[in-house]
């Protein structure tokens, strides 16, 4: 990474709660189904950790 390039800091799906006010369960179920952009799973395939793009999910939420 660049020194010019700007550090993005992901969203957990709490936050995304939070800010779309949805449940955290709920994010999590679109999630799996495909339906929140986004999504990075950092955790592993059986036990997921998703964080999710800002930009993203402001974008999605526009489009809603």
């Amino acid at each position: 990474m660049t020194g010019s390039m700007a550090r993005t800091s992901l969203l957990t799906a709490q936050q995304v709660a939070d800010w779309t006010a949805l449940s955290s369960a709920g994010i999590r179920r679109m999630t799996r189904r495909g339906q929140v952009p986004g999504a990075v799973n950092v955790g592993t395939t059986d036990r997921p950790a998703w964080r999710y793009d800002p930009q993203q999910v402001a974008a999605w939420m526009c489009a809603r």
